[in-house]
C-alpha cells in the first residue's frame, strides 16, 4: 500500500504496523509528553521513564563516541547513518512500502552545533486518510503544522 500524497525526498521506513492509526491521546498524557520526543514518536517508542527519555538518532545502534559526534555535526549523511544504525531503512520512492512497515520522514537543517532536525510519521486518521503526524519536543502529538493545517503533504507543511 502506497500513499498518493507527495513524499519528502528523505523518507525512511521502520518496522511496525502499516500504517499506524493516529492516536494522539496515547502520547499526550503529561509524563509521556515530557519524556518522549519527535524521534521516539516516529519510532513508536512511548517513553514513560526517566532512564530512556528523549532518544536521539543513533542512540540505539551507534558506538557511544560516534553517537555523540552525530549530535554535534548535523548532516544528511550523519543523520542517515545514525537512523540506519537504529534500524531504519532508506525508502526508495520507486518501490512501495513493504507490508508491516510504515513511513517516517526527516526534515533537517545541517550545521555544526546549530543543526537541527525533526521527525514525522505517516499515519491514518479517523477518516482513513494518510496524514503526516509528529510530536514537537515535549509538546503534544499532532497532525497539524505550525499554521494549524492538517499535514497531508509534508512538502507543503509550515
Amino acid at each position: 500500500m502506497q500513499p498518493s500524497e507527495a513524499l519528502p525526498t528523505h523518507a525512511l521506513w521502520y518496522y511496525e504496523n502499516n500504517p499506524l492509526p493516529f492516536e494522539p491521546w496515547h502520547w499526550n498524557d503529561v509524563r509521556t509528553r515530557r519524556l518522549s520526543n519527535c524521534y521516539s514518536y516516529a519510532l513508536n517508542l512511548r517513553i514513560t521513564n526517566l532512564t530512556n527519555f528523549a532518544p536521539q538518532p543513533g542512540q540505539f545502534g551507534l558506538p557511544f563516541l560516534k553517537y555523540l559526534l552525530s549530535q554535534f555535526i548535523v548532516t544528511k549523511k550523519s543523520l542517515t547513518r545514525a537512523a540506519e544504525a537504529d534500524g531504519l531503512i532508506k525508502h526508495d520512492l520507486a518501490r512501495p512500502v513493504p507490508p508491516g512497515y510504515y513511513l517516517v520522514a526527516l526534515r533537517y537543517r545541517p550545521g555544526f552545533l546549530f543543526g537541527d532536525y525533526h521527525w514525522y510519521r505517516l499515519d491514518r486518521n479517523a477518516e482513513g486518510r494518510y496524514v503526516w503526524t509528529h510530536k514537537p519536543g515535549s509538546g503534544k502529538a499532532t497532525d497539524r503544522d505550525r499554521s494549524g493545517k492538517v499535514i497531508y503533504d509534508l512538502s507543503k507543511a509550515a
